[in-house]
């Protein structure tokens, strides 16, 4: 009974980690505004595009660049630059 009761807790603390993951990974989105200057609202399915998406002048109107700046750089591996 004891192995059985811990199989189990131990299946759920597999099972909370795998859905933190599958979280952080679906919250892939912003909506910055900077001096009255807005990035608009967007969302993206993974997080090779939302780093792209952060460094991209046109999608984001030339907006919040700093506030990009310190998205990507919590979240993208590499330099920020924008095109």
């Amino acid at each position: 009974m004891k192995k059985m009761i811990l199989l189990l807790l131990i299946g759920f603390g597999f099972t909370a980690c795998g859905a933190a993951d599958d979280a952080a990974i679906t919250n892939l989105k912003y909506d910055f505004t900077y001096n009255d200057c807005k990035t608009g609202a967007h969302s993206f399915s993974s997080v090779e595009e939302y780093c792209k998406g952060l460094q991209n002048d046109e999608l984001n109107h030339g907006c919040a660049y700093s506030l990009r700046e310190y998205a990507f750089k919590s979240r993208c591996t590499g330099e920020f630059t924008t095109f």
